[in-house]
Order: C-alpha cells, then structure tokens, then sequence
C-alpha cells in the first residue's frame, strides 16, 4: 500500500482578512478617537481656571486659592475659595462674561458670615432622611449666593435644591424624573 499524503493548507478566503483588517482599524480608530475625546472633555472642565486664580489674587485680598469650581445658572461663573494673608477664608464669585462691565464685579463673601458646608449638610440629613446626597457646593443664581445641594430622593429623583448661603432658606427647587430605564 502506498500512501500519498497531500500536504493540505486551509486558506483563509480573502474577503475575510480583509474584513478582519477593517474591523480591526475602525476598533482601534474608535479607542484612540473615545481617548482624545475623554481628555478634550476633562481639559474643557478646568478651562480658564489658571487665568481665574492670577485675576481673583490679583484684584483681592486672597492670596492662597484653596479650590476652583464652576457653576452654570443663567450665568456662568468660576467660584473660588481662598485665604486672605489675615487667614479669612472667602468665596469668591467670578463671572465668565464677555461683557466687560460685568467682568470684573466680584461677588466676595467671609466664609465666617455664612452657613457652613456641614450645618447645611446636618439640615439636609434632618430634613431628607431616605435621600443619597451627591454634592454640596457654592452656587450663585441671579447674584444670589447660595448652597446647591444635589441629591436623590426617596422617589428616586434627581433633586437640586438651592438654599440662602446666609439662612438656608429655600431659594429654588429642581426635580427631575428618570423616564427610561
């Protein structure tokens, strides 16, 4: 008996590598296009905030920049919290405008004559007791200092109450529903 082996190759059919190929680049497209979008997004939300720092220590008492938000109502402004070289903390409230009456009207407020981040977190947990809090931060609608406290509710809602800076008093309510799920 004489056998023949046939060396057999299984070829890959040709539309197939190619299709793996594209498949293949449109992945790695993807990942480099959702990598540089990502930092886009991060370097967007610090934006103007160096430029904020030198103006607010510049044209004020603060001397040492402990923090730097933003905060979007009707109008956008960079909060600040700093130190004085008498070391009195203070919230500063930077318009972003381009106009340039409103530019440089600070909105500057002693941490001392105010409601703390705590006392108003304690009123929160008095007044909400199966809610999950968010954040806490500085706010400012209308040239009204205020807290915005960010939570969910026991409906399961987005809520953004907005209190006196002051007194804590209720100043404004958001309530949002999820509709999808």
């Amino acid at each position: 008996m004489n056998y023949h082996f046939r060396n057999e190759r299984k070829t890959v059919p040709r539309w197939l590598k190619w299709s793996f190929l594209v498949v293949g680049v449109a992945i790695i497209s993807c990942i480099i296009y959702s990598v540089f979008f990502y930092q886009s997004m991060l370097n967007n939300k610090t934006e103007g905030f160096a430029e904020t720092k030198e103006k607010v220590i510049d044209s004020t008492d603060i001397v040492e920049v402990n923090d730097i938000i933003r905060f979007h109502g009707n109008e956008y402004y960079h909060i600040v919290s700093g130190k004085t070289n008498k070391d009195i903390k203070q919230f500063v409230f930077v318009p972003i405008t381009e106009d340039k009456e409103k530019k440089d009207e600070y909105i500057i407020i002693d941490q001392d004559d105010i409601l703390s981040h705590d006392s108003i977190k304690r009123d929160w947990q008095n007044n909400c007791n199966d809610c999950n809090l968010i954040k806490i931060i500085p706010a400012i609608i209308e040239e009204n200092p205020l807290w915005e406290i960010t939570y969910t509710d026991d409906s399961n809602r987005y809520v953004m109450d907005y209190v006196s800076i002051y007194d804590g008093s209720q100043y404004e309510q958001l309530r949002l529903r999820k509709t999808f799920k």
